[in-house]
């Protein structure tokens, strides 16, 4: 998060102001960017997780878990440049990005199943 900030700062500064490209363009290239770094990462979660535990047995499962691994470590990723994109410091955004995080896995049903939520809280996972 804190190359984004010095990133966008740049961008603002001297990018913006020429119009050589546009926020969106930005945007994108910055997602593009982390893309493979955030599959080489769950590539080696999958390693480090999975075959101590259920083993080298080829299975279906094994790909199912290894695109669990990569979806979930890109939506991580683009999860945390979305909320550094609309926030003016890194400090402020990890606050915000590990308190919309937790309860995004703690209401959509990664921690309990919708019917042992409170009745209170069910609006949470329809929404997440």
């Amino acid at each position: 998060m804190p190359l984004f900030v010095t990133q966008r700062e740049l961008y603002e500064v001297r990018e913006r102001p020429s119009k050589a490209y546009s926020w969106k363009a930005f945007l994108f290239a910055n997602f593009i960017v982390e893309v493979p770094y955030n599959i080489i990462l769950a590539i080696l979660v999958y390693a480090c997780y999975y075959y101590p535990i259920a083993g080298i047995a080829g299975s279906l499962q094994q790909g199912q878990v290894i695109l669990f691994c990569v979806q979930f470590f890109i939506y991580a990723g683009t999860f945390a440049h979305l909320c550094i994109a609309a926030l003016p410091d890194a400090q402020t955004a990890a606050a915000v990005v590990t308190l919309l995080f937790s309860l995004s896995l703690s209401f959509n049903g990664v921690m309990q199943p919708p019917d042992m939520l409170p009745r209170f809280w069910i609006f949470m996972y329809r929404y997440d």
